[in-house]
């Protein structure tokens, strides 16, 4: 519910939150609610920094930003950007190794990621010799893994 600037006058006494999805009012100015902004980014667990840096450049397509990661980290890794996110990957021991993975990535921990075009990544995936599934409710989602294991879901948005 979108409020106007008269009704929102009224509520002097209480403290008014929104975004572009919309508004909300908390009861009073002394609440302590905390205010998200989204994801920020993704810690993703991998053996080698740069053979994943170009997994994630090459078939995923997204970019690289390396540049802003803090020279100071004691540890190879890298920053990915995929959309206005950001992905960290951190060469790092995994303490998951020998866990035995689910087949199917949706049923797993996972990132999930838009994406306008997922037929051109499904292309890619295949180019790669890349294991996909694909969504099994139907929508217009796959399902797949990194190098390392990691899972990862894209949902289409033809929005975007």
């Amino acid at each position: 519910v979108m409020l106007s600037s008269e009704e929102i006058a009224g509520f002097s006494a209480q403290k008014i939150v929104g975004n572009s999805k919309g508004m909300r009012i908390l009861s009073s100015a002394s609440d302590d609610v905390p205010i998200y902004g989204g994801l920020h980014h993704c810690g993703l667990l991998v053996k080698c920094a740069s053979t994943s840096k170009d997994f994630y450049l090459n078939v995923f397509g997204f970019t690289d930003e390396s540049y802003l990661r803090p020279s100071t980290l004691p540890y190879p890794g890298a920053f990915i950007k995929c959309g206005i996110n950001q992905i960290h990957l951190m060469e790092l021991p995994d303490p998951y190794a020998a866990s035995i993975l689910p087949a199917y990535a949706g049923r797993d921990r996972h990132v999930a990621i838009s994406i306008k075009n997922l037929p051109v990544l499904q292309r890619r995936l295949e180019s790669a010799g890349i294991p996909f599934n694909l969504s099994s409710s139907g929508r217009a989602a796959l399902f797949c893994r990194d190098l390392d294991g990691n899972g990862f879901e894209f949902v289409e948005d033809l929005s975007l």
